[in-house]
């Protein structure tokens, strides 16, 4: 019974990332941007309250406060990476072939420091 249920949830978790993924097609540069933003924004948002989380006299995150932030990191960059990949003809010509690595590579450029010092393992 177990199972099942597991199979289940694995199975409407499967079409809500594919239905997700689907509506992330733009028509247009300026669409794509403000997509981009939203993304920004919901990032900013969760990054924030945990900022506001942390006790004023602590001198390290707690373990859950690591887990938030580079879940909350991963979740960015997943939004963002596809975006991108389902918009590529919306993207600058150096940009349009990235591939997954690409952009990861790209992205730890200015978030690595951070995830390091939080041992967070990007995916």
């Amino acid at each position: 019974m177990k199972k099942i249920i597991a199979v289940v949830i694995l199975g409407l978790y499967s079409v809500s990332v594919f239905a997700g993924q689907t509506s992330l097609k733009m028509h247009d540069k300026a669409a794509m941007d403000q997509k981009m933003d939203e993304f920004r924004n919901q990032y900013t948002q969760r990054k924030n309250a945990l900022l506001q989380s942390i006790d004023p006299h602590a001198t390290s995150l707690t373990v859950q406060q690591k887990q938030q932030m580079c879940q909350s990191t991963q979740i960015y960059f997943n939004n963002v990476y596809e975006l991108m990949d389902q918009n590529r003809n919306l993207l600058k010509p150096e940009k349009r072939e990235f591939t997954r690595e690409q952009f990861k590579a790209m992205f730890l450029t200015r978030a690595g420091l951070t995830l390091k010092q939080i041992n967070c393992n990007f995916i």
